[in-house]
């Protein structure tokens, strides 16, 4: 996912349509998509129909500045936005292209976790000698 998330800024873009631009009601949605504004776009790539939903990676894409306009506010329907998609699979598309915020910290993380476990494994061998 790291990889697709990184390279995502690359991906083919075309001028996509707004189908419907709402904010998630507490009934009959899950969870993790309440409170947010959910918004369901078509596109056309490689001459066939598609439709997305996804904003970005990060948890809470603000779709503020989806539409690169001046006015700040929600994307609604027949709003028309840039869409970016997977070339190795259209149907993977979305709106905010690029990595999450919190792929860079975990990322540091995890470098930060190997070269603890490098250092103390080099530490070790040396001991054992």
């Amino acid at each position: 996912m790291a990889a697709i998330q990184y390279t995502s800024p690359s991906w083919p873009k075309v001028e996509g349509t707004v189908t419907s631009g709402r904010w998630a009601m507490e009934d009959g949605m899950p969870k993790s998509a309440r409170g947010q504004y959910l918004v369901e776009y078509e596109f056309k790539a490689d001459g066939k129909d598609h439709r997305g939903s996804r904003l970005g990676f990060a948890s809470h894409s603000s779709a503020v500045y989806i539409l690169n306009a001046k006015e700040e506010r929600q994307p609604r329907e027949g709003d028309r936005v840039m869409v970016s998609y997977a070339p190795f699979w259209p149907d993977f598309c979305l709106l905010v292209p690029g990595a999450a915020p919190s792929f860079w910290l975990w990322s540091i993380v995890a470098a930060l976790v190997s070269l603890t476990l490098w250092i103390y494994a080099r530490l070790s061998t040396q001991m054992v000698m």
